[in-house]
């Protein structure tokens, strides 16, 4: 039998301002994402894969009206979170 174990998750709701949302921050980031999210497969995914997908779209995000600041304190939560899981469906 497989041993079950566990893992530290947070919704990524908690973690995307409003703001950003409706700046279209989902649109620019889901380019090429290594992940997926909604009734899909790898929606819980590592916090630091999540921050090196955003930021290797800064330059989209600015584009898109999202300032550089708002995405450096977004990535600084990812990094303080390590380890910690993101869940893309919540």
């Amino acid at each position: 039998m497989s041993k079950i174990q566990t893992v530290q998750y947070i919704p990524v709701t908690q973690l995307i301002p409003t703001q950003m949302v409706k700046q279209g921050f989902w649109e620019v980031i889901s380019e090429s994402a290594p992940f997926t999210w909604g009734d899909a497969d790898h929606t819980l995914i590592p916090a630091y894969v999540l921050g090196h997908h955003i930021e290797s779209h800064q330059d989209c995000l600015a584009d898109s009206g999202i300032n550089h600041r708002r995405t450096d304190r977004l990535l600084r939560k990812l990094r303080d979170l390590d380890e910690t899981f993101v869940d893309m469906e919540n």
